[in-house]
């Protein structure tokens, strides 16, 4: 397995992740110091083994959300910063003006001295992923959903 660099010139999504709770149920042996097991009875001391609950805190990742709003993966998780996730469009039709094509020819580079590209762009990522934008803004695990323009390298 081998690693890939990236890099995106384009419009890409910000998504603010809020923080969940979730209760899971955890199993121990109650003389055994807390040792976690799997089994009925303790394997080292033989008494029976407890069922206990626990609150973890966790960031969903942006395919629980996606999966759980039943859209077919529209964005590519890029990377993650804290509570952000930095997304890109995951859909070649949608991404039609909406970045820069690096991988084909230097020549595209050269258009971004026009600055009302850039802005064309975000304009154009928004109108193409309206219906999953609106759809991750409604979610309660997203706080917030900004569409920006940039430069991103990473490791896929």
């Amino acid at each position: 397995m081998g690693t890939s660099k990236c890099s995106h010139l384009g419009a890409y999504l910000s998504i603010k992740i809020n923080k969940l709770t979730e209760k899971r149920k955890r199993k121990r042996c109650p003389k055994n110091n807390g040792h976690s097991t799997l089994y009925k009875y303790c394997p080292d001391c033989g008494s029976e083994i407890e069922t206990y609950e626990i609150e973890e805190k966790y960031y969903p990742s942006l395919y629980d959300i996606l999966y759980n709003l039943k859209l077919d993966e529209p964005f590519c998780d890029v990377f993650r910063k804290g509570d952000a996730v930095i997304a890109i469009g995951n859909n070649s039709e949608k991404n039609k003006e909406t970045e820069y094509n690096l991988d084909e020819s230097d020549n595209d580079i050269h258009q971004i001295v026009n600055f009302d590209r850039p802005e064309q762009m975000v304009k154009n990522f928004k109108t193409n992923y309206k219906e999953e934008i609106d759809a991750l803004n409604g979610h309660y695990a997203v706080s917030s959903v900004e569409v920006c323009f940039g430069y991103l390298i990473y490791f896929m």
